[in-house]
């Protein structure tokens, strides 16, 4: 992947999400330039305000970081085409790498599987719950991807798939162009192992290869997803270093 493309994918990845911010009322914002993007929803946690710095431009990081300290949100800032760093200023605080990953749809084994289905608008606690156990976060953050299900936008779209009438796998897909970016993948540890999470992933890759332009597949991983990525065929583009400032985290 060139450093052309390289710069399309990550920007695709924060505009995949901009939808969360007219979902999320007033005090969200959100941006995508050629050098940045941001999504600040004002989740009282930092996983649901998120920025990624990807010019390499001092400058460029300065102004993101000056924009979300003024927003004073838990935030985590992340960084890709600049030099390795521990520090970006005070209250920053050093979080690791994130793996940026990506997956060509076309070689890949995608199949529809009949227990998934769109979440809708009456899903919504379902999702948050799911979401929430799955995560180290409570529902207030999980609430801010999920929001898009009273929207009633086309994209992205939150997927569940059911065990006997029992949600037990979520996640949502995005298609930016000809890229399904793909975020909030949550199976609670409790339905672990049994094949869920890659049968909803390949759900959602496979509506998105054969009913819109997508070509590729882009997501971020966890430490813990990212070998059930790789089993699959994803592989790893870049990492990203995460950063992340602790904010106000006032009730919303």
């Amino acid at each position: 992947m060139d450093l052309t493309e390289l710069s399309q994918r990550r920007a695709q990845m924060g505009r995949s999400i901009q939808p969360w911010i007219a979902a999320n009322g007033p005090r969200a914002v959100g941006e995508v330039s050629s050098g940045y993007w941001l999504v600040l929803t004002g989740s009282p946690g930092a996983d649901g305000n998120m920025a990624l710095v990807h010019d390499g431009d001092t400058s460029t990081l300065k102004t993101v970081r000056d924009l979300v300290e003024a927003r004073g949100y838990p935030t985590l800032l992340m960084l890709a085409g600049h030099p390795r760093q521990r520090s970006i200023g005070p209250n920053w605080v050093f979080q690791g790498q994130l793996p940026f990953m990506s997956l060509e749809l076309a070689s890949a084994s995608l199949r529809p599987d009949g227990r998934v289905r769109r979440a809708q608008a009456d899903d919504f606690d379902t999702v948050v719950d799911l979401v929430t156990e799955a995560n180290p976060f409570g529902p207030e953050v999980a609430e801010v991807g999920v929001a898009i299900l009273r929207e009633r936008v086309d994209t992205p779209a939150i997927w569940l798939l059911s065990e006997n009438d029992v949600p037990v796998s979520t996640v949502s897909s995005a298609v930016v162009d000809d890229a399904v970016c793909i975020w909030s993948m949550a199976t609670p540890s409790r339905y672990g192992r049994r094949g869920y999470g890659r049968a909803i992933l390949s759900h959602a890759l496979h509506d998105a290869y054969s009913r819109s332009e997508a070509v590729i597949g882009l997501l971020t991983a966890s430490p813990a997803g990212r070998s059930l990525y790789e089993a699959v065929g994803w592989s790893v583009v870049e990492e990203w270093e995460m950063f992340i400032s602790p904010g106000r985290t006032e009730s919303r």
